[in-house]
């Protein structure tokens, strides 16, 4: 983040898709019930859902040229804002955005404080206090997933155990590499 040189653009492209994002929440709101659902009551889902992948793509973009590639933020942020709340996205957009960026502040502050006077990348920092939410979240689907007959218990620790490999490889990748450079 100290990186970050002249970040008026990006922030400007950052609040704009904010504010679309507080206008479309009720669309999503509809859209969670299901694409029959959504048209029923006048929505265009495929419309709405390109418009939703647009703006995904060109928040994140900003976001990225904002902050560089911090992992695990936009991954487990909403998800867990979605465990404290609910998922009606009225509430949901407004408390991810402030969680997550509560949780940049404490990363950072530890990723300059905790070896100083040298500083962690907060990728890092990032993949380590986001892996184990991630992991628990994981695993709480694999298992409701189970207990609704969606899928077998040996599928479900065969998801779990992909899913694990997947986020060591994240991990090591995560911290040689800043160590590497």
């Amino acid at each position: 983040l100290s990186n970050a040189q002249q970040p008026g653009a990006a922030l400007l492209v950052l609040g704009i898709g904010l504010l679309a994002g507080f206008f479309l929440a009720r669309a999503l709101n509809v859209l969670a019930r299901g694409e029959t659902v959504a048209a029923a009551l006048g929505e265009q889902p495929v419309r709405l859902r390109v418009i939703i992948y647009l703006l995904a793509a060109l928040l994140t973009a900003a976001a990225v040229t904002l902050g560089g590639n911090i992992g695990f933020v936009g991954l487990v942020v909403p998800h867990l804002t979605r465990l404290l709340g609910g998922s009606d996205h009225r509430w949901l957009l407004p408390h991810a955005v402030l969680l997550g960026a509560s949780f940049l502040v404490v990363a950072d502050t530890l990723a300059r404080t905790v070896l100083a006077p040298i500083q962690l990348p907060v990728g890092v920092l990032t993949a380590l206090l986001g892996v184990p939410a991630f992991l628990y979240l994981l695993a709480s689907i694999c298992f409701i997933m189970s207990l609704r007959g969606l899928s077998s218990p040996e599928t479900s620790r065969g998801g779990l155990f992909y899913g694990v490999g997947g986020m060591v490889i994240a991990i090591v990748t995560t911290v040689a590499l800043p160590i590497v450079q």
